[in-house]
């Protein structure tokens, strides 16, 4: 899990810190090549956001700004994909697609429950590349978003949720990272990789 906690300082990751670190680190799979999936000669890179949209009673929920962080991850999408660099003056390189690697974006709500977000990051992970192309409509039919499976998990928002759902993403090689999770628990390597 890579979150932004740190026993003694809080640390703000640029984009391109971001970028570096998974640049630098290991496989993010442990199946190669899990994370992206080629289609019409394009990577696509699949991001689930995984948080909060309702409480346990099913009334819409937004204490820590979910929405407004499934719009901005949504719209680095769109800017990442387009090569616009209106807000981001670096992005505008992208505009010939020069990295070769498109980003979708869906949202899971986890109505704050470890039990809704393990379900979530379970079905999420076990999705084959080969489900990506499952209904039966073009290769890249935007209907087949939620069947890819992830190049990373975003979310979730309580150090409670990420505890268990990043056992299991890091079990099964998907890295996740978390803004707001802040529990020094999640420093400890030997159980969060």
């Amino acid at each position: 899990v890579w979150h932004m906690h740190n026993t003694t300082t809080m640390k703000l990751w640029t984009l391109a810190e971001i970028s570096g670190e998974l640049a630098t680190a290991p496989q993010i799979s442990s199946t190669p090549g899990n994370n992206l999936i080629t289609l019409n000669d394009k990577s696509l890179c699949h991001l689930p956001y995984v948080f909060p949209f309702t409480d346990p009673s099913g009334s819409p929920w937004n204490a820590i700004g979910t929405y407004e962080g499934l719009a901005a991850i949504a719209l680095a999408a769109q800017h990442l994909n387009a090569g616009d660099g209106s807000i981001v003056p670096e992005v505008a390189a992208l505009a010939n697609n020069t990295c070769g690697v498109k980003f979708n974006v869906a949202a899971f709500d986890t109505a704050l429950s470890e039990r809704i977000a393990v379900d979530q990051i379970i079905q999420i992970t076990d999705r084959p590349n080969g489900q990506a192309i499952a209904n039966g409509g073009p290769a890249d039919d935007a209907n087949d978003v939620l069947l890819r499976p992830p190049c990373v998990i975003l979310g979730a928002a309580r150090s409670a949720v990420t505890m268990p759902t990043s056992l299991i993403s890091g079990l099964r090689g998907f890295p996740q990272i978390s803004p707001i999770s802040t529990t020094p628990s999640l420093d400890d390597k030997s159980q969060y990789r």
